[in-house]
């Protein structure tokens, strides 16, 4: 009987260190694929474009340049779309995750860029990633935070 208990004290041990250590794979995935995201987006151009219309006019210029100069602020307006994002079904764990204020910059200086540029037809936020407009998590993300700064 007490060699029985020990096996399954082992399987139950042996259980929680597989489980340990596929969510440190996946972390250290997740973190790589991050880094590789975040150069290939920084590219110019980026391998990928994800354009949706967008007209300048429903952006107000003002809070576009608190949110852009002020780290409370950008901060504030981050965690706010990233609560957003995570209100999505079914997203697929990648780069938003790991950190999303990277990715609301990339979205933002991009809005501005189009904003100066008095673009009234369509917004080319820059992707790392991919061009699978409807299931990236990037583009997703890039979705919310202009529909957000549409709100405000």
């Amino acid at each position: 009987m007490h060699f029985t208990k020990t096996l399954g004290f082992c399987k139950d041990l042996e259980t929680k260190y597989k489980e340990k250590l596929y969510r440190m794979n996946n972390k250290v995935i997740l973190n790589l694929l991050f880094k590789t995201h975040v150069k290939q987006t920084s590219i110019n151009p980026p391998p990928f474009l994800y354009k949706v219309p967008f007209d300048y006019e429903t952006i107000n210029a003002d809070i576009l340049n608190k949110v852009l100069t002020n780290n409370n602020i950008f901060n504030i307006f981050c965690k706010k779309c990233y609560e957003e994002f995570l209100k999505i079904p079914n997203i697929t764990e990648g780069s938003v995750h790991i950190n999303p204020y990277v990715w609301t910059n990339f979205a933002v200086q991009t809005i501005k860029s189009f904003c100066e540029k008095q673009e009234k037809n369509e917004i080319a936020f820059p992707n790392g990633c991919c061009n699978m407009s409807s299931t990236c998590s990037i583009n997703l993300y890039y979705n919310v935070v202009l529909n957000a700064l549409k709100k405000l």
